[in-house]
């Protein structure tokens, strides 16, 4: 099966030369052809091309722009896959056999693309490499085909971007009205899912691109370009190309798999969801999550429409809203809601949030509330507690007005958490982190100790150890008040552990109960110094 790569050069022409000869070296033999369509290169570009004896060669008089070119290759293409390469890029091994393993994994995919080092709408990826050996070194090790790592997508970009022959067929060529070049990848790209057809991004495929090659020369020019088209598309589409097709990456991130297993549907809201770019995500990483959304732009939501089982319009008017009470796992809010947001707003979230549902939502702190005041704020909505995520790493607590991520949670069955959270210690996994929760849930005042203490873990030697480390950890901490009942707890189901025996007298002397600090010193089996000058200290 051959596939057409279609390059398309302005100027330029080292970048020019350097992706066709990585074509060669990267592609198999006889699996491609390659057409050139040159825009009126004023360099050596037209001579050097016409030179080479396995390239299609287009020369055009003027500059027809990106997308022209690329229809103009198109219409010259003999294969029966289409391959929109731009000029800038360098490909690397396994490149076109991991893109067709993807493409043809289900007939439905109509396009895909690879991940790079340069490139717009979440498409790059940190490559560490300093030199043109170390891209092909870079993608050696990353290219290799694994089905896991395929994403789909709203739209791909088009600066390598392979189709089947039958979507082109299907949806017709590429829109000219964006002149240069700009945003016709993004028209495509929804032209083709409002076809049916499925884009999907290979996160196995890496390839380099320089990125805007054409246009680094005159920047001014290039914004001029891209306001102008995205003007464009908003006019043919209704909605921003930009703003509208975001993916919230952060929301989903603070997103775990809940719900019994008995139940079918594990159902998420988005509200204010655009195109659908974070519903589809939620997805990806959650292949069988129920999609609901709300979008106030009907062009967006007609979108959205495509992946959702339902979308509402309604988006700041609860009202309006059809949905039932206690419907959803998940809520997440797309567009960010404030301290001085009503509190019926807030309640109405509440109220279609399942027992133990989670809210996640960007927050602006504009009433420059305390977290106490925040958190009492979302009480009075139903929420039981809150996590808040500092955007851009700073402080929340340090800045009274200050824009964060909010995880609210309706109701939490605290004993069921800490059971968790005491296995996975017992365990030993992640145990500065589940320390950590043990003591947040503690300062928020949302379990006792007493929760800690019952807390089922059957072996009483580990969990007496337990109780000790998390003893010492909350003193450390200054969370103060649980330390000795823990210990306590502790010394009845293990009494012949020297380190905790030390840590019971020493805090019962700090709290001025010296008789009984006296007995537990007395008890260490393995007296050092300290431990001697404190016991003649409490027996004066």
């Amino acid at each position: 099966m051959m596939t057409s790569i279609i390059l398309v050069a302005f100027n330029k022409l080292a970048f020019t030369q350097e992706c066709i000869e990585s074509i060669r070296a990267y592609t198999e033999p006889g699996s491609y052809e390659i057409i050139v369509v040159d825009n009126a290169s004023t360099d050596e570009t037209a001579d050097w091309l016409q030179q080479q004896h396995d390239l299609t060669v287009i020369l055009n008089e003027n500059n027809e722009g990106f997308p022209k070119g690329c229809n103009q290759g198109i219409a010259a293409a003999q294969g029966e896959l289409i391959m929109l390469l731009n000029n800038d890029t360098v490909v690397t091994c396994n490149w076109l056999d991991n893109l067709k393993k993807c493409l043809f994994s289900k007939n439905q995919i109509g396009a895909v693309g690879p991940i790079t080092n340069n490139a717009s709408y979440y498409t790059a990826i940190h490559a560490p490499y300093q030199t043109k050996e170390g891209i092909q070194q870079f993608a050696q090790k990353h290219n290799v085909s694994n089905p896991a790592k395929w994403e789909e997508r709203l739209k791909l970009i088009g600066f390598c971007l392979l189709i089947k022959r039958e979507a082109v067929e299907e949806i017709g060529l590429l829109d000219e009205r964006f002149g240069i070049g700009n945003f016709e990848d993004d028209d495509y790209s929804l032209r083709m899912r409002k076809a049916g057809y499925r884009l999907m991004l290979c996160r196995d495929t890496f390839i380099h691109h320089y990125g805007s090659a054409s246009f680094n020369s005159d920047t001014d020019r290039y914004r001029h370009v891209l306001q102008e088209n995205e003007r464009k598309f908003i006019e043919k589409w209704g909605f921003s190309p930009i703003l509208d097709t975001m993916i919230r990456y952060e929301l989903v991130s603070l997103m775990d798999e809940k719900g019994d297993e008995a139940e079918d549907l594990f159902r998420v809201l988005d509200i204010s969801c655009g195109c659908g770019g974070t519903l589809l995500q939620i997805k990806n990483k959650f292949p069988n999550a129920e999609l609901y959304g709300i979008e106030s732009n009907t062009h967006a939501g007609s979108v959205a429409s495509m992946i959702a089982n339902d979308i509402g319009n309604c988006a700041d008017d609860p009202s309006q809203w059809t949905y039932s009470k206690q419907s959803f796992n998940w809520i997440l809010m797309e567009t960010a809601i404030s301290s001085n947001s009503s509190i019926d707003y807030l309640c109405a979230l509440s109220s279609l949030l399942k027992d133990e549902g989670v809210m996640i939502a960007f927050f602006e702190n504009i009433g420059n509330l305390s977290v106490e005041q925040l958190d009492q704020f979302l009480k009075e909505a139903g929420f039981e507690k809150a996590d808040l995520y500092p955007i851009n790493g700073t402080d929340h607590e340090k800045h009274s007005t200050q824009h964060f991520l909010l995880k609210a949670f309706k109701r939490i069955v605290w004993e069921k958490e800490l059971s968790i959270i005491c296995s996975e210690l017992a365990d030993g996994i992640n145990k500065e982190m589940q320390l950590l929760r043990v003591a947040a849930l503690l300062s928020g005042s949302l379990v006792t100790y007493n929760h800690i203490i019952q807390t089922p873990i059957p072996n009483p030697l580990t969990k007496a150890a337990l109780l000790a480390e998390i003893a010492e950890f909350l003193y450390y901490r200054r969370v103060n008040d649980p330390v000795i009942p823990l210990l306590e707890a502790a010394y009845a189901l293990n009494p012949k552990y020297d380190e905790l025996l030390y840590n019971l007298g020493f805090m019962l002397m700090k709290a001025n109960k010296h008789a009984e600090a006296l007995r537990y010193f007395e008890e260490i089996d393995d007296k050092d110094e300290e431990v001697i000058g404190f016991i003649n200290k409490l027996k004066r």
